[in-house]
């Protein structure tokens, strides 16, 4: 009986060893790319598509990106006058629309590390378990509201319907705000647990916060002097604030690669079941092919 048992045993050690060795064949592998490259792709597109609009509206169609609700002086344009002007709009939609996928994975990726962080407090610190698990859920549907806030900035233009456009804006600039803000505090709640880099990229998340608030505060006040005083030069101090904004919120995903610097993303075939170290019976449908 021993040599069965040593017999079966070490047939199960050649079959779980088999099972390994074929995981790591790269023909298992169907695709693999580092999160950081996700997350450098998500911020450059919006942000080379932006500098083409801008370059293209600049050069040909200057006039038409100047012009005000006041119809007052103006030398910079807003970002709704670049992208929303033919044939700048179009380049816009396009790269909005292919960056929308990769920023809702990053929004899942993100809320799913975070929320590992969760079974560190749970043993003794529950309430702020709890308290952490809420916030994290309520980022992930503010980061899903922003998405869909700049969906509406980007493929309904102000001249179209200028409704739709301006809740598109407010929508956006106060979901990405607030979960940036709650992130931050999220950060408090496992500041024990982060590594040097990941409290590193906690400052850079704080500054870029701090930096456009101040940013949000000048074009809130000057675009009220714009509207309601029509002052010289008023709406392009709010568009120069409203890049910096832009910039800022690009800026902030681009911090999540000191968080996640070294994960991937992969798609490979999945293992085969194991059951007590032992391979699983292939199922019905799995031996009909075989036959």
């Amino acid at each position: 009986p021993s040599s069965v048992r040593k017999g079966s045993s070490s047939s199960s050690s050649r079959e779980m060893e088999s099972l390994a060795n074929s995981s790591n064949r790269p023909t298992n592998v169907w695709f693999r790319m580092q999160f950081r490259t996700v997350c450098e792709v998500c911020v450059l597109m919006p942000l080379g598509g932006l500098v083409a609009c801008l370059i293209v509206a600049v050069l040909f169609q200057f006039e038409h990106i100047q012009e005000t609700a006041c119809k007052v002086y103006n030398v910079v344009p807003s970002i709704s006058a670049v992208t929303g002007i033919s044939p700048g709009r179009y380049l816009w939609r396009v790269v909005i629309a292919f960056h929308i996928g990769p920023r809702i994975l990053i929004a899942a990726v993100y809320y799913n590390f975070l929320t590992s962080f969760v079974s560190f407090l749970t043993p003794n610190h529950q309430p702020q378990a709890q308290t952490l698990t809420r916030l994290l859920h309520f980022c992930f549907y503010l980061q899903i509201f922003e998405v869909i806030g700049l969906c509406a900035i980007s493929f309904v233009h102000n001249r179209e319907h200028y409704p739709t456009h301006e809740k598109g804006f407010i929508l956006y600039l106060t979901s990405s705000h607030l979960s940036f803000f709650f992130i931050l505090k999220v950060y408090h709640l496992i500041w024990p647990y982060l590594n040097e880099q990941q409290r590193w990229s906690y400052y850079k998340k704080l500054f870029i916060f701090v930096f456009s608030i101040i940013c949000i505060s000048l074009m809130a006040y000057f675009y009220y002097r714009h509207i309601i005083h029509c002052d010289s030069m008023a709406f392009s101090i709010f568009a120069f604030a409203e890049y910096f904004v832009a910039a800022a919120n690009m800026g902030y995903y681009w911090t999540l690669v000191g968080d996640l610097p070294d994960e991937e993303i992969v798609v490979k075939k999945p293992l085969p079941n194991l059951t007590n170290g032992h391979l699983s019976p292939p199922s019905p449908l799995a031996v009909k092919k075989q036959e």
